[in-house]
């Protein structure tokens, strides 16, 4: 049964989401990161990691929003 056709059965809500291309079981990452994240972005890339990748997957959210938010945060830091 495809997904259109589930969707006209009044499938459960659940087996929706695991079917659909936007699935609720896995929620969107942050595109965009607030000060106080791009703070602790930066804390960590300075302290302990130095793989925006591995910062991201912690702070679940993009890699370029990490690195945009790292640039931020330093900028903000030296200015100062």
């Amino acid at each position: 049964m495809s997904f259109p056709a589930r969707r006209q059965a009044k499938a459960t809500l659940p087996y929706l989401a695991y079917e659909s291309r936007h699935s609720m079981a896995n929620p969107p990452l942050l595109a965009v990161l607030d000060r106080d994240t791009e703070d602790r972005a930066l804390i960590m890339f300075r302290d302990e990691l130095r793989d925006t990748k591995e910062i991201a997957w912690r702070l679940e959210a993009t890699e370029a929003a990490v690195a945009n938010g790292i640039a931020n945060a330093r900028e903000r830091a030296r200015a100062r």
